[in-house]
């Protein structure tokens, strides 16, 4: 098609694992893409995630040229009111493929006081708790993935790995990645957007209530501490920058913590080289932190905001560009197999291909595009089921504004950035840390968080007829 008006170029920011040799191939490729189907250039601005936050904000703050990012939405509270996102609500009737791929009610999660900030990414929208184990180790033990119905049976497990390979580290990763880290998707809590105030019993009571003194919290730390004192976990946990799949790749690791989902065990097959099996610690909750918790923002330093929702909502309905983005270019980079799944061609493997990202979760809509090889064909429909078979809170669309209690959350953070790795790596008893947490979060304003919390989630209740 022509067109008669000039092009004009968006400035996207996506995710990504860190540079690729054929990364400019792949602009070129999707420049020309853009060109030919809505006469706009792209200027993708690749960002890793240990960059991001702090190249972001730099970014904003310095008027730089960017209309789209992607962003959590635990720090959208001070965006919005910086004034660093485009609020969506009037521009969402301009947006059909985000309306059909998404849908409004899921796009309205992504919001602070009714102020939409993001367009949600297509990916599992329900993360419960998952422990990632090597079966290799597990089927010379005789041990299966059905025999495990509680921590319970997980730390017997240990104990039998810990025995037969004595020299390997049962459980490890990243300072971020004991159990409980992540007390806000503890599994069995709904949020409501940030870990200050939560609803316990898969958010089926609107109190809000403290998640660290939550039984199921307490016996997750209570655990991790008994697989410290035993041995299982990394001594070098609580200052580790090493993934559990890094570790596990290397060879000398049995077990990881991973926030999953139905295909989590062939993404981390591919990731670590062996087989793996994947024990869920809760069960799968819908929350408006779930559904909105990595979206795509418009930024509200935008020049061009109209050109931007018409970008954005294309984004969310092309598999090409999403293919293109996440696999690189099709014939070089990848090919389609046989049952239509993408995968590489003959002699290219991870290794020796010059593009390779393969994070659909971290892209627009990889529900549009190919899926890899190795996942099951009905992926995304396991995905819908997976979040459907579950729990949904019942404060799903609620979204906590946080703008009266800023001091406090600072406070509070800064607390929990002193406590959290210690007590969630099992390295200090949680009979004496996890009340001096508590204590010290109540003292730095926890419980006036939890009552503006309370307060807007009555109110919203109101609103909204839910009891």
């Amino acid at each position: 098609m022509g067109f008669a008006e000039e092009p004009v170029t968006i400035n996207f920011m996506y995710m990504t694992s860190g540079n690729m040799t054929d990364q400019e191939l792949v602009y070129e490729a999707i420049n020309e893409l853009t060109m030919k189907e809505l006469n706009m250039k792209v200027n993708l601005i690749p960002m890793t995630f240990g960059a991001r936050q702090e190249q972001l904000q730099l970014m904003l703050v310095g008027g730089e040229a960017l209309d789209i990012y992607p962003q959590n939405a635990q720090y959208m509270d001070a965006y919005v009111e910086a004034g660093f996102a485009t609020d969506l609500t009037d521009y969402l009737s301009q947006m059909p493929n985000v309306q059909k791929w998404v849908g409004e009610e899921y796009v309205r999660c992504s919001n602070v006081g009714g102020f939409i900030w993001g367009v949600p990414s297509m990916k599992e929208r329900a993360i419960p708790i998952g422990l990632v184990f090597r079966k290799d180790i597990m089927d010379e033990l005789g041990v299966s993935i059905d025999d495990l119905h509680s921590l319970n049976d997980v730390t017997a497990l240990f104990a039998k790995v810990h025995e037969a390979y004595p020299d390997m580290t049962v459980f490890g990763g990243t300072s971020g990645e004991g159990l409980g880290f992540q007390g806000d998707q503890a599994g069995v809590m709904d949020p409501l957007n940030n870990e200050w105030g939560v609803l316990a019993n898969y958010g089926e009571d609107l109190t809000v209530v403290n998640e660290f003194e939550q039984q199921d919290w307490i016996d997750l730390v209570t655990t991790a501490h008994e697989w410290w004192e035993s041995g299982y976990t990394s001594k070098n946990m609580p200052t580790s920058t090493d993934s559990g799949v890094t570790l596990m790749a290397n060879g000398n690791l049995f077990c990881f913590y991973s926030n999953s989902r139905p295909n989590t065990a062939a993404e981390k097959e591919a990731q670590c080289g062996y087989p793996v099996e994947v024990y869920y610690v809760t069960e799968p909750l819908m929350t408006t932190t779930a559904v909105g918790s990595y979206a795509f923002a418009i930024s509200g330093t935008s020049q061009q905001p109209e050109a931007a929702v018409k970008f954005l909502d294309w984004a969310f309905g092309s598999g090409e560009f999403n293919d293109l983005l996440n696999f690189g270019i099709e014939g070089k980079h990848w090919v389609e197999a046989e049952d239509g799944t993408a995968t590489f061609p003959a002699g290219v493997d991870a290794s020796t291909t010059g593009y390779y990202l393969n994070w659909g979760w971290a892209l627009p809509n990889q529900f549009a595009g190919h899926l890899w090889t190795g996942n099951d064909l009905d992926l995304y429909e396991q995905y819908v089921a997976f979040q459907g078979n579950g729990h949904v809170s019942k404060a799903l669309g609620f979204a906590f504004d946080s703008s009266n209690v800023t001091d406090e959350i600072i406070a509070c953070s800064a607390v929990r950035d002193e406590y959290i790795v210690a007590i969630t790596t099992g390295s200090v008893d949680p009979t004496t840390a996890v009340a001096e947490f508590n204590n010290a979060l109540y003292a730095a304003g926890l419980q006036t968080i939890m009552d503006e919390k309370q307060a807007q989630l009555d109110a919203w209740a109101a609103a909204n007829n839910v009891q």
